[in-house]
């Protein structure tokens, strides 16, 4: 026993020591095919696949179906194509035991080998819904026409050419629940044309299919140049779904393809002199793909319309890009369109012999009632006008995206959208507008109960601008209006004006406005909150920087209260308005830059200025002017006329009429440049309270220099002590630089004393 267990452990040690001597285990070849046999056929067609390293057994897929091999060997697997086989290309997949896979592909259909002249009659006995591989090289059928009739014709991987011309062409027809198709070929010919069709007739089909199901026809990989391509104009629509995919399309006329249910064009470049797109019934996809037309492209669908990463052109004319939603009958359908990533543009080309061509240059993009998203565009341009529209009455699902598109137009750009409930939204866009004409508008016109924003947008060019933003109804309630972050600039030709609108209550703060160029007089800025149809709420108007060359003019009605502060105003050649009505104003921490009038508020209800710095100029500046307000609160603003002293000019004007009770409370503000300290008329109404402590600082010497008062049938009661008068420093020289004119029943009682000195 002894001696057999030594011998074991020698066995053992040898077998061990043997085993790390001995040399490394071949690898097992990864497995390869290099032929099937035949590469096309239908179920039944025995197949065989020459190969190395398939092992002798294991797991063999045609698409995702399972197949029992009849033979495996290392170098073949043979099988036999079962009945329930896909149709078309299919993966092979080898799987030996060992390891590894092995791809290859196989055709499950019908492999055409005969004469040019039998194909027709050979796509006739495949009969409809037969799968049809072509042979390489080039099929010559001059001048015939090719029916391809609910059938899907593939040509060969090493390449199949079907040579038409002169004057031959395809078409490709489909019955009511059938489909066809063109797939991996290079077609020469004279045209292309879909054929919607009852079976083995060529009649057109009616628009509506009569019986339930849908038509298919699918271009894949599709390589034609030719007259036409599509469905003939005017015909029978008939097609439920159409697509063309990975194709080059080329047209000297007219490509038009036209569905019901469905169009997609993906991978595509199809090129035309008019090219029309469109899905009317249902959705249509644009993805990845080149639409080129030289007069027309049009693309449209009547529900759904995605344009992702492609790129729409009009080379001497016009691009409508527009889900039309249905309008008028039941049931209603809500269009929806998204531009993504993508390219639209509109050319006019340059005028023939003087005269252009009026009627190009127009891009549209809009949607009915549903939703419109225009995000992150590369360029959306047009030679005359980019229209941007949501119309109809929406529903709670529809909203506006514009979002990130880079904007450019020889006149104009607009974008308008109306919805019940919004949100609508326009930010962070580049808009260029004018380049070639100073009658030019970029327009922003947004209408909704919900909540509007234009934010963080750059709009620049010629002619006007305006930012718009209102209420869709006149009843119950409506979100606020976001007009934020925006540089507005108008000064390379035209009026040069710059609208920010609001009929909602609005927050307008940190627009950047550069309205008309200086050296030219001309451009206006108007910043305007007024709620109208549902008064009430609050403005604020804050952290702005807005320069006009001819005026700038804030207008708030209907409001509650009105706040603005923290904003640059600079018009340095005209004036300066404030416009409200019955409301709160709180005026604070801005620096406004103009001349005469500098501030000029009409107002029935309270306003309160603070912390203002005002810099003046011209030969006739004034430094505050009021009409009729019930309060006004004046602190710590300073108001200094620039260049060389003048003799003219108002620091603190005022006129008071139509039976209004104002009471002034101006106290420690300062006034340096002027030629006249206060004049304040006062007709058929009252005016009350104190301008006092502060610093009038400009040389006094002529009567009214200090006070013009003009009272007819008004009282005037105020306390005007502790003021610095110029350089007087006894009270009784300040009334040498008085001037009370009264009228009528008028009573004016003005005291003076004491005044400051330092």
């Amino acid at each position: 026993m002894k001696q057999r267990i030594a011998a074991l452990s020698l066995c053992v040690a040898l077998v061990t020591a043997c085993g790390t001597n001995a040399p490394d285990t071949e690898p097992t070849p990864s497995p390869t095919v290099h032929e099937v046999d035949p590469i096309a056929g239908l179920p039944g067609t025995q197949v065989t696949l020459e190969g190395s390293g398939l092992g002798g057994s294991g797991v063999l897929l045609l698409g995702d179906l399972e197949v029992a091999a009849t033979a495996w060997s290392a170098e073949s697997v043979t099988f036999t194509v079962p009945q329930e086989a896909a149709p078309a290309w299919q993966d092979l997949r080898v799987r030996p035991a060992s390891g590894g896979e092995a791809q290859a592909r196989f055709f499950v259909g019908h492999a055409f080998s005969g004469a040019p002249e039998e194909l027709q009659a050979a796509l006739d006995d495949a009969g409809p819904g037969a799968y049809v591989l072509l042979p390489p090289g080039v099929i010559a059928m001059p001048g015939q026409e090719l029916v391809v009739d609910r059938v899907h014709l593939y040509g060969h991987p090493d390449g199949t050419t079907m040579a038409l011309d002169p004057g031959g062409g395809v078409v490709v027809a489909t019955g009511v629940d059938g489909a066809a198709g063109l797939a991996d070929v290079t077609l020469e010919g004279a045209h292309v044309t879909l054929r919607p069709m009852g079976p083995r007739s060529l009649e057109p089909a009616p628009l509506v299919p009569t019986q339930e199901g849908t038509t298919d026809v699918t271009f894949e990989r599709l390589s034609f140049t030719g007259a036409s391509f599509g469905t003939p104009p005017g015909s029978a629509a008939g097609l439920g779904r159409l697509a063309l995919l990975d194709s080059r399309v080329v047209v000297t006329g007219e490509a038009e393809l036209t569905a019901l249910d469905e169009l997609v064009l993906r991978g595509t470049h199809l090129a035309g002199h008019e090219v029309r797109l469109s899905a009317a019934e249902g959705d249509a996809a644009i993805e990845g793909s080149t639409v080129v037309g030289y007069a027309v492209v049009d693309v449209g669908a009547l529900a759904e319309l995605g344009v992702v990463g492609s790129t729409l052109r009009a080379e001497d004319g016009n691009v409508t890009v527009q889900a039309t939603g249905r309008q008028l009958s039941e049931p209603t359908v809500l269009g929806r369109l998204a531009v993504r990533a993508s390219v639209v543009e509109a050319v006019a080309k340059a005028p023939v012999n003087g005269v252009p061509n009026e009627l190009a240059g127009v891009a549209r993009l809009g949607a009915w009632g549903g939703a419109l998203e225009l995000l992150e565009n590369e360029r959306i341009a047009a030679s005359e006008r980019v229209e941007v529209e949501l119309w109809g009455p929406g529903d709670e699902g529809s909203y506006l995206r514009v979002v990130g598109n880079a904007f450019r137009s020889g006149r104009d750009v607009t974008v308008t959208a109306s919805s019940e409930n919004g949100p609508l939204e326009v930010s962070g866009n580049a808009v260029e507008v004018g380049s070639a004409s100073e009658d030019a508008r970029a327009e922003v016109r947004l209408f909704t109960d919900g909540t509007a924003t234009v934010a963080e947008n750059v709009i620049e060019g010629a002619g006007e601008a305006e930012i718009y933003v209102g209420p869709r109804s006149y009843e119950g309630e409506t979100g606020p209006g976001v007009i934020t972050g925006n540089r507005v600039t108008m000064t390379e030709g035209g009026d040069g004006d710059v609208w920010l609108d609001s009929e909602k209550p609005c927050l307008i703060t940190d627009n950047v406005v550069v309205a008309g160029d200086p050296s030219e007089a001309r451009g206006h800025a108007l910043v305007r909150c007024v709620p109208e149809d549902h008064p009430g709420g609050e403005a604020t108007v804050a952290r702005n920087d807005i320069a006009s060359s001819t005026g700038i003019l804030l207008v708030f009605y209907d409001l509650d209260k009105a706040l603005v502060e923290q904003n640059r105003f600079s018009v340095p050649n005209d004036h300066m308005d404030i416009d409200t009505d019955d409301l709160e104003l709180v005026f604070s921490d801005n620096r406004v830059t103009a001349n005469h009038p500098l501030l000029s508020m009409w107002d029935e209800g309270v306003a309160t200025l603070t912390r203002n710095e005002f810099r003046l100029s011209g030969d006739d500046p004034r430094g505050i002017e009021v009409w009729s307000l019930a309060k006004l609160t004046m602190t710590e603003n300073t108001f200094t006329v620039e260049g060389e002293p003048t003799d003219r000019g108002v620091a603190f004007a005022g006129r008071i009429r139509y039976g209004a009770e104002t009471e002034l409370d101006v106290r420690r503000n300062t006034f340096t440049g002027f030629g006249a300290a206060v004049l304040l008329e006062v007709s058929d109404s009252e005016a009350t309270g104190a301008i006092k402590d502060n610093v009038f600082d400009f040389p006094m010497s002529s009567p009214g220099q200090g006070g013009h008062f003009i009272a007819a049938d008004a009282t005037v009661v105020l306390d005007m002590s502790m003021n610095r008068w110029g350089d007087i420093t006894d009270v009784d020289e300040v009334f040498d630089v008085l001037l009370i004119e009264q009228y009528g029943t008028s009573r004016v009682v003005v005291s003076f004393g004491p005044i400051r000195t330092d």
